[in-house]
């Protein structure tokens, strides 16, 4: 592989990333599944989704809580080649999530992460594009007061 192709691929494999954020955190979250490999996995260390039907029904049902904002800042990006159709990479989180007042269109009162983690991705080249295989994350720092994709006083 010469070095223009190496840049476009560790460009795609960052793309991925972007990606997810804008599907996240713009109301598409059904759309991640489209990121991964058919067999692809995603976890966290409450969470572990195997295979492309698995992530999509999960982020679906993240879609339909309107209500839950999310910010997910991904930084320090780094991807590392190791085929032709192989990589892995390490990006750093900060995760903005809270509930707003339902039907409220305005910002959320917030000023604090709920996490700050990190992901260790495995990426693989398939039909001529790159997904993620994998996409684990590991949290670092948590605000013991998020209540995650569930609403305070429901359970």
């Amino acid at each position: 592989m010469d070095r223009l192709e190496a840049l476009v691929a560790e460009r795609d494999c960052e793309k991925l990333t972007y990606r997810y954020c804008r599907f996240a955190d713009g109301g598409e979250a059904s759309r991640l599944a489209g990121l991964f490999t058919e067999d692809g996995v995603f976890a966290t260390p409450d969470l572990e989704l195997r295979g492309r039907p698995a992530i999509a029904e999960t982020f679906a049902r993240r879609e339909a809580l309107a209500d839950l904002r999310t910010l997910h800042l991904c930084t320090n990006i780094d991807v590392e080649l190791l085929s032709r159709s192989a990589a892995r990479g390490w990006v750093n989180l900060c995760l903005f999530r809270r509930w707003r007042e339902p039907g409220s269109p305005g910002p959320v009162p917030v000023t604090t992460p709920a996490l700050v983690a990190s992901y260790e991705d495995e990426y693989e080249r398939v039909g001529g594009r790159w997904l993620f295989a994998s996409r684990v994350q590991h949290v670092a720092f948590a605000d013991p007061t998020d209540s995650g994709w569930t609403r305070p006083g429901r359970h």
